[in-house]
């Protein structure tokens, strides 16, 4: 075990890493240190307790009585050192054991051993005992990484009992139940507050339902030496507005519109112009210089109207869009677009001509009967719109996001956005995926993929390269989307609340980018 001295110069809480494992390359990491460096398992097992006992000193101040919730394996050492470490410092601790600790590792055990010297107290069930006095902090520390299959029996009992207490919850490495590789629950999972997480960051607590489950994700490398992390190469790479912001390049004084771009959008089918109108004016908040409105005939002059900056352009049929095509930079495709033969012909003109292009919304159901692949496109689905590409259900597609993100560009090529909660972006620079982390519930509401597109719209016309928009474009959307959410709260924002955000990002982007210099 650490001697104290160690704990004194371990740094209790860290930034958390870009880098993304697999539940798997995290516990190969783990074995090469112990084998390679000199470490044991019972070292590794105290120093993930002491991250988390000062972690949860700090974050709940006011804890008076935690009770730790155990399982039999190496999850369940953290959580004895824990509750060892909360019973030395004087906080009433109560352990609640779902198997029986003595076949446990050996280092599992001896910790177990320390608890019982301490006359920690221990529960083999959940019964009135448990509750006769207020919990001010829960800590799950039931089953880990190990877990691949539903949960049932005792240990589903204690996860449905941590999920109706009001008492704040601290998962240890992952939330008990998540499936840590797809983020998705095995049946059902604990809902952490916290989630404190060792050594490499697994992919799926920032995905899907692992965001709803793993809370805050709070970070620690253990001290690991740097070739472990060296041993492994990342499967995912996260993404937020701190890591992208300052991409923008400087606007020179002697400028006109024509240097920032020309964009097309193409939507507005009869009685749904108001999805192009969001993408049109996104595009304008992200610095587009010039763009063109086409849509049916009968909303011309309505467009003139509620965005007189932008051009507008009736198509009657989609052969009369091809001398458009020829003078504009770039283009967005699918926002109202319907999906009627008039649309299926617009889609063909865009992908002959070759320019970059948004596919998004509707022109992504009519892509599987196009003629031929766009070779220079973002394509932007929603869950149910990546289920129709595939040819299968949102829920297959939830279930593993990213097994559908590899579908997706494995079939249909190009830069993909699987959008969502962790929204994942395969480009074609043969990288690693990327998970956007940021983001709110509030967007979760019509028109912000409108939004969303007119940003990666905007973007492209003014030359930025197909993966880049997607990354930055993605990233500033959902960091636009979470001032509004500060300002105003999630409940009851709309899409055109992010516009004025736009626009202030975009130019502290700029800024940050000159100062760089």
């Amino acid at each position: 075990m650490l001697k104290e001295m160690s704990y004194q110069v371990m740094p209790v809480i860290q930034q958390l890493p870009y880098a993304l494992y697999t539940v798997e390359q995290v516990k190969a990491m783990e074995k090469l240190a112990i084998k390679k460096y000199n470490l044991s398992e019972s070292e590794l097992i105290e120093r993930a307790g002491f991250v988390a006992f000062h972690f949860s000193l700090e974050y709940w101040r006011n804890s008076r009585r935690v009770v730790v919730f155990c399982g039999s394996g190496k999850n369940a050492g953290d959580g004895l050192v824990l509750a060892r470490l909360f019973k030395s410092h004087n906080i009433e601790v109560s352990l609640v054991l779902m198997e029986e600790i003595t076949k446990a590792h050996k280092a599992v055990y001896d910790f177990f051993k320390a608890c019982c010297i301490q006359h920690i107290p221990i529960h083999l069930s959940i019964g009135e005992q448990l509750s006769k006095k207020p919990i001010d902090l829960i800590v799950d520390a039931l089953l880990g990484t190990g877990l691949s299959r539903p949960i049932e029996g005792r240990y589903a009992k204690a996860i449905e009992y941590i999920n109706q207490h009001d008492a704040p919850v601290l998962s240890i490495d992952v939330p008990s139940g998540l499936d840590a590789n797809k983020g998705v629950p095995l049946g059902l999972a604990v809902k952490a507050d916290v989630t404190m997480t060792y050594t490499g960051l697994k992919r799926g607590l920032f995905t899907a339902d692992g965001t709803e489950y793993a809370g805050e994700v709070r970070y620690h490398a253990l001290e690991l030496p740097a070739r472990v992390f060296a041993s492994q190469i990342h499967v995912a790479k996260r993404m937020d507005w701190q890591r992208v912001a300052g991409l923008l390049p400087q606007r020179h004084r002697n400028s006109h519109k024509g240097c920032f771009g020309h964009l097309l959008i193409i939507g507005g089918a009869k009685g749904m112009l108001g999805a192009a109108l969001l993408a049109a004016k996104a595009a304008f908040r992200c610095g587009a210089g010039k763009i063109t409105l086409a849509s049916s005939p009968v909303h011309a002059s309505h467009l003139a109207l509620s965005l007189p900056e932008a051009i507008t352009f009736g198509v009657n049929k989609p052969e009369s869009l091809r001398p458009l095509l020829d003078t504009v930079n770039a283009v967005v495709i699918g926002p109202g677009l319907g999906t009627d033969v008039w649309a299926q012909g617009l889609l063909e003109q865009v992908i002959l001509s070759d320019k970059p292009t948004i596919i998004d919304a509707d022109a992504l159901r009519l892509l599987p009967k196009s003629e031929k692949s766009p070779t220079q496109a973002i394509l932007t689905p929603h869950p149910g719109e990546a289920a129709f590409l595939l040819a299968t259900t949102s829920s297959k597609i939830q279930s593993n996001r990213f097994l559908a993100l590899e579908q997706l560009q494995y079939k249909y090529g190009n830069t993909v956005i699987l959008k969502g909660a962790g929204t994942l972006i395969a480009t074609q620079d043969n990288q690693p995926p990327a998970i956007c982390t940021g983001g709110n519930p509030g967007m979760a509401v019509a028109g912000m993929g409108d939004v969303l597109a007119g940003t990666l719209g905007g973007l492209l016309a003014q030359g930025m390269a197909l993966d880049k928009v997607a990354i930055f474009g993605t990233c500033l959307h959902s960091e636009a989307g979470d001032r509004a959410s500060k300002e105003n709260g999630e409940r009851g924002m709309i899409a055109s609340d992010l516009m004025p955000w736009l626009r202030i990002i975009n130019n502290e982007s700029a800024s940050q980018e000159i100062q760089s210099r």
